[in-house]
C-alpha cells in the first residue's frame, strides 16, 4: 500500500473508502456481528474493560499493567519514581456514566464533563510518552541501531532475532565472511518451531529454585 491514491483505480483497489449510502463489499461484519446487549443486560465488551487489567506495552520486553483508561502507573509512584507532575485521575465507572449521559442526552453540562474526560486522556497518554523518555527506552534503541544496522522502525515492532542476525552478519563481513539472510522455502510453523520448551519443575532445586 503506497499511500499515494492518485486515480479511482487505486483508491477502489484497497476499498478503503466507500460513498455515501453506498453497501459494503466487506463482509466482515457478516462474520463477526457485535450483538447490542437488551434492556438491563451489560454489555460484555465493557465488563472486559472493567474487570481486567490492560497492559500497555512500552518496548520489546517491557510492559505496565494498568486499569481502563489509567497511567501504567500508581497515581502516588508518579511524582516519586518518575518525577512526573501528580496525574489526573477519573474512576471508570464515573467515565462510563460520562458517556453514557453523552449519548443520550448531549447538553452543555454533559460538554463540560467531555472536556474532562478529554484532558484525563490527553495527560495520562503524555506520561505514557515521558515513560520512555524517562527510562531512556528510545535512547537504548537508537544504541541498537547504530550497531546492528535496522532501521528506529524495526528495533521497536521487529523481534530480537532480526537484530541478532544483522549484528552477526555486519561482524562476518568485517572479517570476510558473508551470512546469506534467504529464507528457506520450508518454513516450519507453530509456537516454538525447531525446540521443545519442557514445563519449569518447581520446587525441586531449594538452592535455586525455579520460580
Amino acid at each position: 500500500m503506497t499511500g499515494k491514491f492518485e486515480t479511482k483505480e487505486e483508491i477502489l483497489k484497497w476499498k478503503y473508502r466507500g460513498k455515501i449510502k453506498a453497501k459494503s463489499e466487506n463482509d466482515f461484519v457478516k462474520k463477526h456481528p457485535v450483538k447490542t446487549p437488551k434492556e438491563g443486560e451489560k454489555d460484555l465488551e465493557e465488563k472486559e474493560y472493567m474487570s481486567s487489567p490492560i497492559r500497555i506495552k512500552i518496548n520489546a520486553e517491557d510492559y505496565f499493567t494498568s486499569s481502563f483508561l489509567k497511567l501504567p502507573v500508581k497515581k502516588e509512584i508518579l511524582p516519586t519514581k518518575f518525577s512526573f507532575d501528580s496525574k489526573a485521575d477519573m474512576p471508570y465507572d464515573k467515565m462510563w456514566k460520562i458517556y453514557s449521559e453523552t449519548k443520550k442526552s448531549p447538553s452543555s453540562s454533559t460538554t463540560r464533563n467531555m472536556r474532562k474526560v478529554a484532558q484525563y486522556c490527553i495527560i495520562n497518554t503524555l506520561h505514557c510518552q515521558e515513560l520512555l523518555v524517562n527510562q531512556s527506552i528510545i535512547n537504548d534503541y537508537r544504541e541498537v541501531v547504530s550497531i546492528a544496522y535496522v532501521s528506529l522502525f524495526d528495533t521497536y515492532y521487529r523481534a530480537n532475532r532480526m537484530k541478532v542476525r544483522n549484528l552477526l552478519s555486519a561482524c562476518a563481513i568485517k572479517r570476510d565472511m558473508v551470512i546469506s539472510t534467504k529464507l528457506p522455502e520450508d518454513i516450519e510453523k507453530g509456537k516454538y518451531p525447531g525446540a521443545y520448551i519442557f514445563p519449569p519443575k518447581k520446587g525441586i532445586m531449594t538452592e535455586r529454585p525455579v520460580t
